[in-house]
């Protein structure tokens, strides 16, 4: 009887062994720019502005390219072959994922936070003023 408890938790600390390093692996941080910079290819989330006028897109290859800034004023380029969200132009702020490489961040996927109809408006922006 015991030998089926040892082998049970054999099992049960190589499941929990497995799952934490998946769990580990998985996981994409937040960085900076200029530490997602420096991450050696390591796939991780950058968080910033899109620099207006920068959008430009390759007819050949449909690589579309950007700037983004991020809090601490470091501009960064972005590169992408997924086709750009419609309401893109129009973001609060986006958050990339990918790898920096080739002197520009190489983004798989692009997610984007936009403007609420639920946030107040300036004074300017409703009409009085």
């Amino acid at each position: 009887m015991k030998i089926k408890y040892a082998i049970g938790f054999i099992v049960i600390a190589a499941c929990i062994g497995v799952g934490a390093f998946m769990l580990k692996t998985s996981m994409t941080p937040y960085l900076p720019f200029k530490e997602a910079m420096t991450a050696n290819g390591r796939e991780v989330q950058v968080i910033g502005t899109i620099v207006k006028g920068t959008r430009t897109l390759d007819s050949k290859t449909g690589k579309s390219t950007f700037k983004m800034k991020d809090e601490a004023g470091t501009e960064m380029t972005v590169e992408t072959v997924e086709s750009l969200p419609t309401n893109f132009e129009h973001a609060k702020s986006v958050v990339a994922i990918g790898t920096y490489k080739d002197g520009a961040f190489q983004s798989s996927r692009l997610l984007l936070k936009c403007p609420s109809k639920y946030e107040k408006k300036s004074e300017g922006e409703n009409g009085k003023g």
